[in-house]
């Protein structure tokens, strides 16, 4: 088991968790996307760190999409 592809995915996870529970009305939305994006960047690093297909694929494709969703947030407030 390759220790970086299961921390890519844990990164996903935690930043999902964050999501859902930092979101709301009252959010501070520039401490959301620095938050946000340095676990997504994080996550990233560690999928391509992985070398294998499996983990690379999972959590790269899972924290690119949130990485992505993170950039069309701050650009959209």
């Amino acid at each position: 088991m390759n220790r970086f592809g299961i921390y890519s995915i844990l990164c996903g996870v935690i930043a999902i968790l964050t999501l859902f529970s930092l979101s709301g009305v009252h959010m501070h939305i520039l401490l959301f996307v620095t938050l946000f994006a340095t676990i997504t960047i994080t996550g990233l690093v560690f999928a391509v760190k992985a070398k294998d297909a499996v983990y690379l694929l999972s959590g790269g494709l899972l924290n690119g999409l949130l990485f992505i969703y993170t950039v069309l947030l701050t650009f959209a407030s």
